[in-house]
């Protein structure tokens, strides 16, 4: 019985940490509005590659290069 108070503790415990991480970061449509990419420099395939691929990479933040 004491373990499975323990495991429900844990449970519980992770389930309000998630929660409480969600609510930090916010929604996705609380933050400032999506610049419109359709017509970006890396989605345009008549240019060089290197331009595109300098394109995209200049838009990437650090955490999604790595």
């Amino acid at each position: 019985m004491k373990k499975l108070q323990v495991v429900f503790m844990l449970a519980l415990i992770v389930a309000v940490s998630n929660q409480s991480f969600a609510q930090a970061a916010g929604p996705a449509s609380s933050q400032s509005a999506a610049p419109d990419l359709s017509k970006a420099p890396f989605r345009n395939p008549a240019l060089p590659i290197e331009q595109r691929v300098n394109d995209l990479v200049s838009r990437m933040t650090l955490e999604e290069k790595v």
